[in-house]
């Protein structure tokens, strides 16, 4: 299971980190956030980030307080009083299992609480100490460990929740941090709202569309833009723009089908593989780069997989080539790389109004 905020008690939050260099969450580091009454219509926020140190705020701070009504209504993960370790998530990352634990000194326990996740290898490490031995915030993990049966008195390593598939999705989901969006992007941009079971109360209801079955061929619309960045309408009106037609696949839910797209030299990248094209958000289509195209219904589908249960990216893949394998018609193509898929349902679920979710993308 994976998730950036979790609620230890009535006000005290944990946080996945986030880098402001690569704009996107970073694996494995998390941070306490506790909220502090201070007066009428206003609180107090203290936060173990290392920004928080530096500058007394942080994006931490900013994201508990815009909302604070939202968080509030989170589940409590831990009992009342809250114990020494909490065990957060497991990942299918280098940190198997990360908890969230009070340091110990002897008789005498501090309530202020650190990370410690048990990695991949065997190796205890915490946010606060790293590796040493000497640790006063790993006892309270370990022993949380060897009673779930995670792992035997030796260290020795008695359960993987991801099975065979940790290597897998492990390698798929670590290449996310590494990608900068802004060097390549997604041809579809325009706002797309979130469906009604992933809104906040405040956003407005999705409408589902559906793609014109008879259109074979897509033209260029007001929307249309080069993955580059780059959008029709800043170009010169003087310049002459001819566009040409090319063949593209568009996926849905259960069939695939062989359409036309109509496409424009990008005069910014110059790129033989990029081109400005169409949007077509507006009739539920999301446009990758112009040769593969994929309904809303069918982006839609995995972030309700994922959502609601533990739904690996591999396994999802694997159910999606069953559902379309009778319907190829004839396409060369067989079916998309795990990467791939991933990487466009990441970049289309970043497309949501008002969504205030960070998810990984991965070339």
């Amino acid at each position: 299971m994976m998730s950036g905020i979790f609620r230890l008690e009535k006000a005290q939050y944990v946080l996945q980190e986030w880098d402001h260099k690569l704009e996107s969450l970073k694996i494995g580091a998390y941070c306490h956030i506790v909220c502090l009454p201070q007066g009428p219509g206003s609180i107090g926020l203290t936060c173990t980030c290392t920004q928080s140190k530096a500058t007394n705020d942080c994006l931490h701070r900013h994201v508990v307080r815009a909302h604070i009504r939202e968080l509030g209504s989170l589940p409590i993960i831990a009992p009342y009083p809250i114990p020494p370790a909490v065990l957060l998530c497991h990942t299918a990352f280098r940190d198997m299992y990360i908890f969230s634990c009070m340091s110990s000194t002897g008789r005498y326990e501090s309530g202020k609480r650190v990370i410690v996740s048990l990695q991949r290898d065997g190796r205890w490490w915490c946010h606060a100490c790293g590796y040493v031995d000497t640790c006063k915030h790993k006892p309270h993990a370990v022993k949380f460990a060897i009673d779930a049966g995670y792992v035997s008195e030796d260290n020795t390593m008695l359960v993987d929740p991801y099975g065979n598939q940790s290597d897998i999705e492990g390698e798929l989901l670590l290449a996310a941090g590494s990608r900068n969006a802004r060097k390549h992007m997604a041809v579809s941009y325009m706002p797309v709202a979130p469906p009604r079971w992933a809104a906040l109360p405040h956003e407005a209801p999705y409408v589902p569309v559906c793609p014109v079955a008879n259109h074979e061929c897509y033209f260029l619309d007001d929307a249309a833009r080069c993955c580059c960045g780059f959008l029709l309408t800043d170009w010169t009106p003087f310049v002459p723009k001819t566009g040409v037609v090319q063949d593209a696949v568009l996926f849905g839910l259960m069939s695939r089908r062989a359409i036309k797209i109509e496409v424009l030299r990008c005069p910014v990248c110059a790129h033989s593989r990029r081109s400005i094209g169409p949007d077509l958000g507006w009739i539920g289509i999301f446009n990758w780069d112009n040769r593969y195209l994929f309904t809303h219904e069918l982006l839609n589908a995995y972030t309700n997989a994922f959502t609601a249960s533990e739904t690996p990216f591999s396994a999802f893949c694997v159910t999606g080539i069953r559902k379309v394998a009778p319907c190829l018609n004839g396409l060369k193509r067989p079916h998309l790389s795990n990467s791939y898929l991933i990487c466009l349902i990441a970049s289309q679920i970043s497309d949501l109004a008002g969504c205030d979710f960070a998810y990984l993308l991965i070339d």
